[in-house]
């Protein structure tokens, strides 16, 4: 209710909207049901980039309690209600997407240059929801997923290192991640193809694709540079 409100603190003299966020951000940390906090936390990212579209401290902290109470997907009480609800658990996953894609945007929006990398600290951190990842680095322009692909890299290899593989990629196949950096590369102001090849194929080493999938990346990787040096 309070985030609904949050443009009358226009009203009282001396309010710090920044402080305001940061607080409410800690309350939701009260909400047991896993979606539901997720897509209260977006509520207050959307309301906060209405009221202070440069602020961004209080994103980070939103998207670092995403990741920390991940595990929480997968508690027995969690559970019984995507069972109950007939979902799978890469459905119940996709449900929370929309709310970590527009969390990424607004932080995106508020801070463009470094805010990839914190996201990437944070993951690093609770490598646990792959596909969260994948949200957070579409919602930023190609310039900067290329300044930080060693980092998106990194999180992607502790991704397959350690999470148990009902926690991995969901909507977007592994192989399509790969892909979708790649392609991201391609559009960036990147035109070293050595460099766009040298992190797309050691991904794909931790795959283990068959000979026709990396033919099919090679030939892919070679459209987008072709078609992004054109442009």
């Amino acid at each position: 209710v309070e985030c609904a409100v949050l443009r009358a603190y226009a009203f009282i003299p001396g309010s710090q909207y920044e402080a305001i966020f940061s607080r409410l951000s800690c309350l939701i940390r009260g909400v047991g049901d896993p979606l539901c906090a997720n897509y209260i936390r977006a509520y207050l990212a959307k309301q906060g980039r209405r009221l202070a579209p440069t602020a961004s401290a209080y994103l980070q902290v939103l998207l670092q309690d995403t990741f920390t109470t991940a595990p929480a997907m997968l508690s027995s009480t969690v559970q019984r209600r995507w069972h109950n609800s007939a979902l799978t658990y890469p459905a119940y996953v996709d449900l929370h997407s929309p709310a970590v894609s527009w969390m990424a945007s607004c932080l995106a929006n508020a801070e463009p240059s470094g805010s990839l990398e914190a996201i990437c600290a944070i993951f690093q951190q609770s490598p646990l929801v792959s596909s969260f990842l994948i949200e957070c680095m579409a919602a930023y322009p190609p310039s900067v997923v290329s300044t930080h692909a060693a980092a998106i890299v990194s999180c992607f290899k502790m991704q397959q290192d350690g999470a148990p593989i009902a926690l991995e990629f969901t909507t977007i196949s592994r192989g399509a991640f790969v892909y979708k950096l790649g392609a991201l590369l391609c559009e960036s102001s990147i035109k070293n193809r050595k460099a766009i090849s040298s992190l797309t194929n050691s991904l794909w080493s931790t795959l283990n694709p068959s000979a026709e999938d990396l033919e099919l990346a090679n030939r892919r990787s070679a459209q987008e540079l072709a078609t992004s040096s054109l442009s």
